[in-house]
């Protein structure tokens, strides 16, 4: 290929990447594709750190990660650890064992402060010792698990498992509740002790009951302390035990910004012998506490099969988080569901700072390849004057 072949593809190449770093979008056929979203796909991690709350941190307040807050007497107080997660931290109170000589006395708390002892010190010593420093209570935990998806035909059982460990400092007490999937969702204990550094594994009973209309329903495991809380989401599709159609959604871009468009295939199979049919699609994004975000709904003649690519815009106002695009076809008395999962992400200023350095390479290589192809020209004309003199 010629130097101004390959100038006019760079050029194409700027055109389009500027294009997309300032509106974000690309017009790539009939469906206009978010360019910011197929950045995303790259694979770079969320930055803890960069004051940025992205991908799966509960916070970021870049320096002051991990600078530990001075929690109120009898109170609490809330900060951003270094793993970019609130962790909360309790005050000093009467009963927890130690006298806080600044809140406490033997007659407002005597379970603390001993008559006469005033506030708690060192042993011995004449100068009647100093005050003991009460050390920080850390109450933490994870689950293995932020997202459980369950396929049962009508009908049938599944046990599933989730593991729970204790990372903090102090032994806790956790209640499990299912919100949204308490008719399908049983845990085998609803209340347990988790020493310090100790894990357990809890097991829930899934029931695909009879009497349910078959859809994709969501929800959320919730172990909750009285410190911290963890959610578990939960994906349910409840099928036929004979389905007349088959149907899968599809979400082409799995990390979009709040502000862009959520692209979806959905594809559907007549498993029956309908011949030519008039059917109902509706398609919505959704959370976790089954709120929606966008909809939409067609109604179409199909014979054997159909697919169509679907989209439905975000807000910028939109919460960063975990959701489903969800969608369903109804033919008169008969439905059928399916979803795809995706995330709602801002993006991180390390990827703005990637795509800066990219166009800036390029419009450097496009200058070298225009200064080359200036001097190749004065070089073609010289020779051709030179030979115009003899």
């Amino acid at each position: 290929m010629s130097t101004k072949g390959v100038l006019y593809i760079l050029f194409i190449f700027l055109g389009i990447s500027m294009v997309s770093a300032i509106s974000g979008d690309v017009i790539m056929g009939d469906v206009v594709q978010s360019s910011v979203d197929s950045s995303i796909t790259i694979g770079v991690p969320s930055n803890c750190s960069n004051n940025i709350t992205e991908g799966a941190e509960e916070c970021d307040w870049g320096g002051n990660n991990g600078v530990a807050c001075s929690p109120p007497y009898d109170g609490s107080c809330q900060y951003c650890t270094l793993s970019c997660e609130f962790l909360n931290l309790s005050g000093s109170y009467c009963g927890d064992g130690t006298c806080d000589s600044a809140n406490e006395t033997s007659s407002s708390c005597s379970a603390d402060c001993a008559a006469g002892g005033g506030s708690s010190s060192g042993a011995g010593g004449g100068d009647g010792g100093g005050v003991a420093v009460t050390p920080k209570k850390v109450y933490d935990f994870y689950v293995d698990k932020n997202l459980l998806e369950i396929e049962l035909p009508k009908g049938s059982y599944v046990k599933k498992k989730l593991k729970v460990i204790n990372n903090g400092t102090e032994e806790l007490l956790i209640n499990v509740t299912v919100t949204n999937l308490g008719i399908f969702i049983s845990p085998s204990m609803e209340t347990f002790v988790l020493k310090i550094g100790e894990s357990r594994i809890i097991e829930f009973d899934i029931y695909a009951l009879e009497s349910q209309r078959a859809d994709t329903y969501v929800g959320k495991i919730n172990f909750v302390e009285g410190h911290v809380s963890r959610s578990v989401n939960i994906v349910f599709d409840l099928k036929e035990k004979s389905s007349l159609f088959d149907m899968k959604t599809k979400v082409i871009r799995k990390y979009v910004v709040p502000g862009n468009r959520v692209v979806a295939d959905i594809v559907i199979k007549e498993l029956g012998d309908f011949g030519k049919i008039r059917v109902d699609l509706e398609y919505s994004i959704l959370d976790f506490n089954n709120v929606t975000y966008g909809s939409g709904k067609e109604s179409f003649v199909m014979e054997e099969s159909f697919s169509k690519r679907v989209f439905l815009e975000t807000s910028k106002q939109d919460p960063i988080g975990d959701y489903i695009f969800y969608s369903k076809l109804t033919y008169e008395d008969i439905t059928v569901s399916s979803y795809d999962s995706f995330k709602l992400e801002k993006i991180s200023l390390l990827m703005w700072l990637l795509i800066i350095f990219i166009l800036i390479i390029l419009i450097i290589i496009i200058m070298i390849l225009i200064k080359k192809e200036r001097e190749r020209r004065r070089a073609k004309l010289a020779i051709h004057e030179s030979k115009n003199q003899f």
